[in-house]
């Protein structure tokens, strides 16, 4: 069981003041620090989910992720409260980025409830097609943080810390809501708990491509599928599992 966070609350005013002397303080002043005006705070973020995505929570140390920023030890504690609390931030930062297109101004942010059944097929493979976009190592415009971040937030998802359930349930409502409501006017038959249970069903089916892409690369070979033509492919399998008939 996750243990709950522990680090001080940040705000913006902390972010911009002094690095403090603290622990590690020995090691930062052995250690040769770039001191070239930079987004401190961002640069740790960043560095922190390369070593996250790379060795998990446990396997990283704060010692670890300052060397990677090339910044002085302290300023995590400084900027952050620990290691606890930067990982956190790393989610607020990664589920922003991920995220903040589909939402206000992007595809679900002009995404609206479907009225009837075409509208319910026409939502469901634009919030597949959205999903997958996020998900899958093969979208032309991905880049190596972006794969970063599924990592880990793949590697979350299976034991989710509250804090972090909580920040994911804030970003991914609004798509799950969108699906939810295309199964329910698909499939009227069917009741709560079965339209929650297909819901989750497709969400898994789309997310675990990127994270089963490793194993079944490795047992199979790349598919060497476009992004685009696995979409379409996800579509297809999650309609006809639907019950609905795809009319070529």
């Amino acid at each position: 069981m996750h243990r709950p966070f522990t680090g001080k609350t940040v705000t913006q005013s902390t972010w911009d003041g002094a690095d403090p002397a603290g622990e590690g303080s020995v090691y930062d002043q052995a250690h040769t620090m770039d001191t070239r005006p930079k987004d401190t705070r961002r640069e740790l973020i960043e560095a922190a989910l390369f070593c996250f995505s790379e060795h998990g929570f446990d396997g990283t140390s704060i010692r670890m992720i300052a060397h990677r920023a090339g910044r002085p030890l302290s300023l995590i504690g400084h900027h952050f409260g620990g290691k606890e609390g930067l990982y956190l931030e790393v989610f607020r930062f990664l589920t922003a980025d991920s995220f903040a297109s589909m939402g206000e101004g992007g595809p679900l942010g002009r995404a609206e409830a479907p009225r009837d059944r075409q509208e319910a097929i026409r939502v469901l493979s634009e919030q597949i097609h959205i999903l997958y976009a996020e998900a899958c190592s093969g979208n032309p415009v991905r880049d190596e943080r972006k794969d970063m971040a599924n990592r880990l937030l793949l590697s979350e998802m299976r034991n989710p810390r509250p804090e972090i359930l909580e920040l994911l349930k804030t970003r991914l409502r609004p798509w799950m809501d969108l699906v939810k409501a295309s199964i329910q006017i698909l499939r009227p038959d069917l009741s709560e708990p079965e339209i929650v249970f297909l819901g989750t069903t497709i969400m898994s089916q789309v997310a675990g491509q990127s994270l089963l892409e490793g194993l079944s690369s490795a047992i199979w070979g790349r598919h060497g599928l476009s992004f685009l033509k696995g979409a379409e492919l996800l579509t297809a399998f999650s309609l006809q599992g639907l019950g609905i008939p795809l009319h070529r």
